[in-house]
C-alpha cells in the first residue's frame, strides 16, 4: 500500500517534479525533474574538481579495460568535461598495486562518460542521501541504448533504500515507474555486473529477476559450451587460458543452476586440461634441455652431434604442441628447432646458402614456419627465416615473394638488408 499510495503522488512523468514526491522531498522549490539533474551534474562536477585540487584523483574508465585518473573538471555546464590521464596499473611482488601515468592528458566531454563507470566513481555510499539521490536522477535522464548502461540509477537508489528506511516507499515507487513501467512488487536483490564480474545490489521484481536468472544460466551453459569445445578440437587459446577460462566460469557462475549441473564434467574438464599441460611442459622441458645441449656442441664445433640434438629438441617441441596446438611459444620452438636440425650454412667465399638435411625442411621446417607467419604477418624475422627455408629448397620464386615483403614492410630495416642481400644470392644461381 505504501509504494502505491507514492505511486498515485508519482504520476507517470518526468518532468513534473511538483507531483512526484521523491523530489518534493529534496527539492520542493524544483520546477522540473530536468533541474535537479542539471544541479546534480554541476555538484558531480564541483566534487570531481575539488578531489582533483587536493590531489586525491579518482580513478574511472571511459571505454572497457582504459583506466584513467581525473585531473579536472569544468563546472560549466555548457563545458562540461573532464580532464584525464591514463594509468598503467602494475602489481608487485607483494601484491600492491601501482599505478603509472601513460601518454599525455585528454579532455573528454562528460556527456561521453560511461553512467556505469561514473557511478563507481562516485560511490553514492560515500555521500548524503540527498546527493546521492540527485546523482541517481541525473543517472536516470542519460538515456543510452548500451544495456551495460541499464539500472544505474536504480544501483544509486538503492544504497539510499538499504540506509534510510524512511525514504524507501518514495524510492521503490521512483524505481517501480520508471524500471520495471508501474508492475510488479519491489525486492532488494543482486545482478551480475559481467565486466568487473562482481554482484550488483538492485532493486527489482520477481519478473525481472526470473529473466536475469534465465541468462544466467543460458551464459553459463554458453561458456562451458565454449571452453570445453575448444579443448576438444584445433584451439584458438592455449591450455593455460582455457583452464583459466575454467577457473572463472567456477567463480563467476557458483551461483547458477547450470553451474550445479556441469560440476562433474567441469571436475573432469579441469582433470584432462591439468594433465594435458604438464605434459606438454615436460615434453617442452625435454625438448629445451636437447636444444641446450645441442648449442654446446655448437659452441665446440661438433656440428655432427649438434644436428641428431637439434633433430631430438625438434621432436620433442612437436609432440608438445600436439598437445597445447594453440600455444605461440612451443609453434616458435618448434620451427626454430626444425630449421636449426636441417643445419643451414651461409658459405661467405660462394656467397651463397646451403644446409646438411634439406629434407627437414621440406618435411617440416617450412610447414612450421608458414603457419608461424601466417600468425605474424608483420615480423619481419619470422618472414626473413620463413623466406630461407624457401631458399634452401630451391623455391626462388615464394622466397622472393617473402623477402620483398620484408623490404616492404621495413624498407631501412636490418632484416630488409639481409632480405634484399638474399635477393642477389639467388640471382647469381
Amino acid at each position: 500500500m505504501r509504494i502505491l499510495a507514492a505511486m498515485l503522488l508519482l504520476g507517470t512523468s518526468l518532468c513534473a517534479a511538483d507531483l512526484d514526491p521523491l523530489i518534493a522531498k529534496f527539492w520542493p522549490e524544483a520546477q522540473t525533474v530536468q533541474d535537479v539533474a542539471d544541479q546534480a551534474e554541476t555538484d558531480l562536477l564541483t566534487w570531481l574538481k575539488a578531489c582533483a585540487d587536493k590531489n586525491q584523483f579518482p580513478r574511472t574508465h571511459f571505454d572497457s579495460g582504459v583506466l584513467y585518473e581525473v585531473r579536472d573538471a569544468s563546472a560549466k555546464r555548457k563545458k562540461a568535461e573532464l580532464t584525464l590521464r591514463g594509468l598503467q596499473r602494475d602489481v608487485d611482488d607483494a601484491g600492491n598495486a601501482r599505478y603509472t601515468a601513460v601518454g599525455d592528458d585528454l579532455s573528454k566531454p562528460l556527456s561521453q562518460w560511461p553512467s556505469r563507470y561514473a557511478l563507481i566513481t562516485f560511490a553514492p555510499e560515500n555521500h548524503t542521501d540527498q546527493q546521492a539521490v540527485a546523482f541517481a536522477i541525473w543517472l536516470y535522464l542519460r538515456k543510452s541504448p548500451d544495456k551495460k548502461e541499464q539500472l544505474c540509477g536504480n544501483r544509486a537508489l538503492t544504497v539510499v533504500h538499504q540506509r534510510n528506511t524512511e525514504l524507501r516507499p518514495l524510492i521503490e515507487a521512483w524505481v517501480l515507474q520508471h524500471d520495471f513501467e508501474g508492475k510488479g512488487t519491489l525486492k532488494v536483490g543482486d545482478i551480475w555486473d559481467d565486466e568487473f564480474r562482481k554482484e550488483r545490489r538492485v532493486l527489482i521484481t520477481d519478473d525481472a529477476e526470473e529473466k536475469l536468472v534465465k541468462a544466467r544460466n543460458t551464459a553459463a551453459q554458453a561458456e562451458f559450451g565454449r571452453i570445453n569445445g575448444e579443448y576438444s578440437r584445433e584451439r584458438t587459446v592455449t591450455l593455460q587460458q582455457l583452464l583459466t577460462a575454467l577457473d572463472a566460469w567456477e567463480r563467476d557462475f557458483a551461483a547458477t543452476e547450470e553451474f550445479a549441473k556441469r560440476r562433474t564434467d567441469a571436475g573432469k574438464l579441469r582433470t584432462a586440461l591439468t594433465k594435458a599441460i604438464a605434459d606438454a611442459n615436460d615434453l617442452a622441458s625435454e625438448g629445451k634441455t636437447a636444444g641446450d645441449e645441442a648449442k654446446e656442441f655448437e659452441g665446440k664445433a661438433r656440428k655432427d652431434l649438434a644436428r641428431p640434438k637439434w633433430k631430438e629438441a625438434a621432436e620433442l617441441f612437436e609432440r608438445a604442441l600436439a598437445i597445447d596446438s594453440a600455444s605461440m611459444l612451443l609453434l616458435t620452438q618448434t620451427a626454430n628447432a626444425w630449421l636449426k636440425a636441417a643445419d643451414p650454412e651461409y658459405f661467405p667465399t660462394e656467397d651463397r646458402w646451403g644446409c646438411t638435411h634439406e629434407d627437414r625442411i621440406k618435411k617440416h621446417a617450412i610447414g612450421w614456419w608458414d603457419k608461424l607467419a601466417a600468425l605474424k604477418p608483420d615480423d619481419t624475422a619470422t618472414l626473413l627465416n620463413q623466406g630461407l627455408c624457401y631458399q634452401l629448397t630451391g623455391q626462388v620464386g615464394r622466397a622472393n615473394e617473402i623477402y620483398n615483403r620484408i623490404v616492404t614492410l621495413d624498407p631501412t630495416g636490418t632484416n630488409a638488408a639481409e632480405a634484399k642481400r638474399r635477393m642477389q644470392q639467388m640471382k647469381k644461381k
